[in-house]
């Protein structure tokens, strides 16, 4: 409990706390490509961030409920940030996102039975 509770609140602090007053929409699935080495490093993070997520979901969610889930929590981060006036509400960043929770979700069903055995 106390690792995800750190990880939520640098979550939100790095999701809600990064720009002011700053509001936008990008349509573009790839907008990171363009931002040279800048946009790789935070699509890299962006990817990072969530690994923790999915892997939080794979504990109990089947695979049809982790995508709906994944794809729900996303959006609603973009939404947020784009209400709050804190952030871009960007595609790019919904299938990064969804990238890292997969990743995270792939792992712990592969490493979870292992060490549950």
């Amino acid at each position: 409990y106390l690792v995800y509770s750190v990880y939520f609140f640098l979550l939100f602090v790095v999701l809600f706390t990064k720009a002011h007053r700053y509001q936008a929409i990008s349509w573009d699935w790839l907008d990171f490509t363009r931002d040279g080495s800048r946009g790789w490093i935070e699509a890299v993070l962006n990817v990072v961030y969530f690994i923790p997520l999915g892997s939080l979901y794979g504990f109990r969610a089947k695979p049809a409920e982790f995508v709906f889930l994944a794809l729900v929590t996303i959006t609603g981060v973009e939404t947020i940030q784009y209400v709050f006036y804190v952030g871009t509400f960007a595609l790019s960043d919904i299938l990064l996102n969804f990238l890292g929770c997969s990743i995270g979700y792939l792992l712990l069903k592969r490493v979870y039975p292992i060490f549950k055995e």
